[in-house]
């Protein structure tokens, strides 16, 4: 679903109803919906002009 070898899966972020998934060193993009939506979870703002807290490409987020 991420479009990407099984080895550059990471997990971003993991609590009790979710799993967040990205690309390693992804090198797309940044996904400022994916940031709005793992802030909406964690409870942990992203900071988009911080590069290290910009998430890049894809994010595949299971919860439930």
């Amino acid at each position: 679903m991420l479009n990407c070898s099984r080895e550059l899966v990471d997990v971003l972020a993991a609590g009790k109803d979710y799993v967040a998934y990205s690309v390693f060193d992804c090198e797309e993009g940044i996904n400022p919906a994916a940031m709005q939506v793992l802030a909406n979870l964690t409870g942990l703002p992203f900071d988009i002009e911080n590069e290290d807290e910009a998430l890049r490409g894809p994010v595949l987020v299971i919860a439930g």
